[in-house]
């Protein structure tokens, strides 16, 4: 999948099963100092892969998945979303 969204780079990914994914980017391209962002891709119709942000914030420093919550650590402490996939 690509996208028009310019980064400094992919911080980490993690699967949720065989076709969802958590992306952290790193800052912005024309901001390299500005926030991260999170975003998960629904890639289970391969022939169009929905990208859906979730949310921007200074600090993300990684993710893990467990027991259908995805825990994100950041600047602040740690967010912890549950996973709905229907």
């Amino acid at each position: 999948m690509v996208t028009n969204i310019q980064t400094t780079g992919t911080y980490h990914v993690a699967p949720f099963g065989s076709s969802v994914f958590a992306i952290i980017n790193n800052p912005p391209a024309i901001d390299p100092s500005g926030p991260g962002s999170l975003m998960i891709v629904d890639a289970r119709n391969t022939k169009a892969p929905v990208l859906y942000p979730v949310m921007t914030q200074f600090g993300l420093s990684g993710m893990a998945v467990a027991n259908n919550f995805l825990l994100v650590a950041n600047q602040n402490g740690l967010n912890i979303y549950r996973i709905r996939i229907p």
